[in-house]
Protein backbone atom coordinates (compact mmCIF):
# COMPACT_ATOMS: atom_id res chain seq x y z
CA UNK A 1 0.00 0.00 0.00
CA UNK A 2 1.19 3.33 -0.76
CA UNK A 3 1.07 5.95 2.00
CA UNK A 4 -0.53 9.22 0.80
CA UNK A 5 1.31 12.43 0.39
CA UNK A 6 0.55 15.67 0.73
CA UNK A 7 1.57 18.81 -0.98
CA UNK A 8 1.36 21.04 1.96
CA UNK A 9 4.64 23.91 2.46
CA UNK A 10 6.74 22.64 5.75
CA UNK A 11 7.43 25.77 7.82
CA UNK A 12 11.40 25.19 8.39
CA UNK A 13 11.63 28.42 10.86
CA UNK A 14 12.65 27.46 14.61
CA UNK A 15 9.61 28.88 16.63
CA UNK A 16 12.09 31.23 17.77
CA UNK A 17 12.64 33.29 14.88
CA UNK A 18 8.97 33.21 13.38
CA UNK A 19 6.21 35.31 14.55
CA UNK A 20 5.94 39.02 16.44
CA UNK A 21 8.47 38.64 19.04
CA UNK A 22 10.68 38.08 16.33
CA UNK A 23 9.96 40.86 14.44
CA UNK A 24 10.61 43.14 17.15
CA UNK A 25 13.82 41.92 18.33
CA UNK A 26 14.75 42.93 14.46
CA UNK A 27 13.49 46.29 15.02
CA UNK A 28 15.16 46.78 17.99
CA UNK A 29 18.12 45.63 16.19
CA UNK A 30 17.72 47.83 13.80
CA UNK A 31 17.43 50.91 15.88
CA UNK A 32 20.81 50.34 18.23
CA UNK A 33 23.01 51.87 16.08
CA UNK A 34 21.15 55.25 15.88
CA UNK A 35 20.36 54.89 20.06
CA UNK A 36 24.24 54.80 20.39
CA UNK A 37 24.82 57.28 17.71
CA UNK A 38 22.34 60.21 19.62
CA UNK A 39 23.71 59.27 23.03
CA UNK A 40 27.23 59.84 21.72
CA UNK A 41 26.49 63.77 20.42
CA UNK A 42 24.43 64.08 23.65
CA UNK A 43 27.32 63.30 25.84
CA UNK A 44 30.11 65.01 23.41
CA UNK A 45 27.66 68.16 23.13
CA UNK A 46 26.72 68.16 27.30
CA UNK A 47 30.64 67.82 28.13
CA UNK A 48 32.21 69.85 25.93
CA UNK A 49 33.79 66.64 24.38
CA UNK A 50 34.00 68.30 21.24
CA UNK A 51 36.85 69.86 22.40
CA UNK A 52 38.54 66.90 22.62
CA UNK A 53 37.26 65.73 19.19
CA UNK A 54 38.58 69.01 16.94
CA UNK A 55 41.11 70.26 19.16
CA UNK A 56 42.76 67.72 20.75
CA UNK A 57 43.10 66.93 24.80
CA UNK A 58 46.41 67.18 24.73
CA UNK A 59 46.40 71.16 23.07
CA UNK A 60 43.39 72.06 24.91
CA UNK A 61 44.53 70.78 28.94
CA UNK A 62 48.28 72.82 28.05
CA UNK A 63 46.02 76.05 27.58
CA UNK A 64 43.73 75.24 30.08
CA UNK A 65 47.20 74.99 32.35
CA UNK A 66 47.31 78.33 32.28
CA UNK A 67 43.72 79.88 31.83
CA UNK A 68 41.40 77.43 34.02
CA UNK A 69 41.93 80.31 37.41
CA UNK A 70 38.33 80.46 37.99
CA UNK A 71 37.58 79.78 41.80
CA UNK A 72 41.66 79.27 42.67
CA UNK A 73 41.93 79.64 46.69
CA UNK A 74 45.36 78.99 47.16
CA UNK A 75 48.35 78.12 45.18
CA UNK A 76 52.15 75.80 46.68
CA UNK A 77 55.01 77.23 45.33
CA UNK A 78 57.87 74.68 45.22
CA UNK A 79 61.34 75.90 44.70
CA UNK A 80 63.08 72.92 42.57
CA UNK A 81 66.85 74.72 42.04
CA UNK A 82 68.42 75.66 45.28
CA UNK A 83 71.11 74.81 47.59
CA UNK A 84 71.81 71.54 49.47
CA UNK A 85 71.33 73.32 52.56
CA UNK A 86 67.96 74.55 51.84
CA UNK A 87 66.33 70.87 51.08
CA UNK A 88 63.25 70.37 53.11
CA UNK A 89 62.58 66.31 52.73
CA UNK A 90 59.73 67.06 49.78
CA UNK A 91 59.49 65.03 46.25
CA UNK A 92 57.89 66.97 43.38
CA UNK A 93 56.70 64.77 40.51
CA UNK A 94 58.32 65.22 37.14
CA UNK A 95 55.31 63.28 36.11
CA UNK A 96 56.70 62.72 32.55
CA UNK A 97 60.08 61.37 33.78
CA UNK A 98 58.04 58.79 36.11
CA UNK A 99 60.67 60.15 38.80
CA UNK A 100 60.80 62.90 41.71
CA UNK A 101 62.98 65.59 42.20
CA UNK A 102 64.16 67.08 45.67
CA UNK A 103 62.43 70.86 46.58
CA UNK A 104 63.97 73.22 48.33
CA UNK A 105 61.36 75.15 49.96
CA UNK A 106 57.34 76.16 49.78
CA UNK A 107 55.42 78.70 50.27
CA UNK A 108 51.79 78.66 49.77
CA UNK A 109 49.98 81.95 48.12
CA UNK A 110 47.17 83.43 49.39
CA UNK A 111 45.26 86.89 49.64
CA UNK A 112 47.35 89.55 47.46
CA UNK A 113 49.94 87.34 46.75
CA UNK A 114 47.94 84.83 45.24
CA UNK A 115 45.67 86.94 43.47
CA UNK A 116 48.99 88.79 41.63
CA UNK A 117 50.32 85.01 41.14
CA UNK A 118 47.21 84.44 39.37
CA UNK A 119 47.32 87.26 37.10
CA UNK A 120 50.98 86.49 36.10
CA UNK A 121 50.21 82.82 35.04
CA UNK A 122 46.89 83.19 33.18
CA UNK A 123 49.19 85.75 30.82
CA UNK A 124 52.05 82.86 30.26
CA UNK A 125 51.38 81.66 26.74
CA UNK A 126 51.35 78.11 26.12
CA UNK A 127 53.51 77.94 22.80
CA UNK A 128 53.82 73.96 21.55
CA UNK A 129 57.07 75.20 18.91
CA UNK A 130 58.72 77.08 21.55
CA UNK A 131 60.32 73.94 23.93
CA UNK A 132 63.19 72.72 23.95
CA UNK A 133 64.01 69.14 24.14
CA UNK A 134 64.84 69.72 27.55
CA UNK A 135 63.77 70.30 31.22
CA UNK A 136 65.87 71.74 34.30
CA UNK A 137 62.91 72.56 36.45
CA UNK A 138 63.21 76.01 38.45
CA UNK A 139 60.14 76.07 40.10
CA UNK A 140 57.03 73.49 40.90
CA UNK A 141 53.26 74.59 41.24
CA UNK A 142 50.08 73.44 42.43
CA UNK A 143 46.62 75.44 41.84
CA UNK A 144 43.71 74.41 44.26
CA UNK A 145 40.33 75.22 43.75
CA UNK A 146 39.17 74.55 47.60
CA UNK A 147 40.44 71.32 48.12
CA UNK A 148 40.60 69.99 44.54
CA UNK A 149 44.02 70.05 43.07
CA UNK A 150 43.14 71.83 39.77
CA UNK A 151 46.96 71.83 37.80
CA UNK A 152 50.26 70.53 38.88
CA UNK A 153 53.17 71.15 36.48
CA UNK A 154 56.94 72.14 37.06
CA UNK A 155 58.46 74.87 34.63
CA UNK A 156 61.93 75.29 33.08
CA UNK A 157 62.59 79.06 32.28
CA UNK A 158 65.73 77.75 29.87
CA UNK A 159 64.09 75.29 27.76
CA UNK A 160 60.55 76.59 27.90
CA UNK A 161 58.74 73.70 29.23
CA UNK A 162 55.85 72.51 31.60
CA UNK A 163 54.18 69.16 31.42
CA UNK A 164 50.55 68.21 31.62
CA UNK A 165 48.77 65.71 32.52
CA UNK A 166 46.62 64.27 29.85
CA UNK A 167 45.28 61.23 31.21
CA UNK A 168 45.74 59.62 34.52
CA UNK A 169 49.43 57.98 34.09
CA UNK A 170 50.27 60.02 31.04
CA UNK A 171 51.87 63.51 31.11
CA UNK A 172 53.47 65.37 28.57
CA UNK A 173 55.62 67.93 27.56
CA UNK A 174 54.54 71.21 26.34
CA UNK A 175 55.72 74.93 25.79
CA UNK A 176 55.49 78.35 26.79
CA UNK A 177 56.97 81.46 25.75
CA UNK A 178 59.30 81.98 28.90
CA UNK A 179 61.36 84.71 27.61
CA UNK A 180 58.80 87.15 26.57
CA UNK A 181 58.10 90.23 29.19
CA UNK A 182 55.07 87.70 30.92
CA UNK A 183 57.36 84.80 31.23
CA UNK A 184 60.04 87.08 33.54
CA UNK A 185 57.55 88.38 35.12
CA UNK A 186 56.14 85.30 36.31
CA UNK A 187 59.98 84.24 37.15
CA UNK A 188 60.28 87.56 38.98
CA UNK A 189 57.62 86.89 41.33
CA UNK A 190 58.56 83.05 42.19
CA UNK A 191 62.08 84.17 42.91
CA UNK A 192 61.11 87.23 44.94
CA UNK A 193 59.45 84.66 47.17
CA UNK A 194 61.93 81.63 47.13
CA UNK A 195 65.17 82.59 45.14
CA UNK A 196 66.47 79.87 42.89
CA UNK A 197 69.85 78.65 42.12
CA UNK A 198 70.95 80.44 39.08
CA UNK A 199 73.51 77.43 38.54
CA UNK A 200 71.05 75.06 38.14
CA UNK A 201 68.96 77.51 35.84
CA UNK A 202 71.82 79.37 34.10
CA UNK A 203 70.31 80.67 31.11
CA UNK A 204 66.02 81.09 32.93
CA UNK A 205 67.02 84.86 33.31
Amino acid sequence: MVSAQTNEPVDTESPSRSGAPYKWTRRILKGVPWFMLVAIVVVIWTFESWKDVTDGRYHRLARDTFKDVGGITRVELYRLAGEESQLDGGQFPIRPYDRTTPTYGMTELTGDGLRHFLQLWEYQEAEYEAQALCHYPVYGVRLYRNNNLVTETSLCWECQTYYVRVYPGLSKWYGFEAHNSDGKRLLEFCDERLPYNRKLATNAD
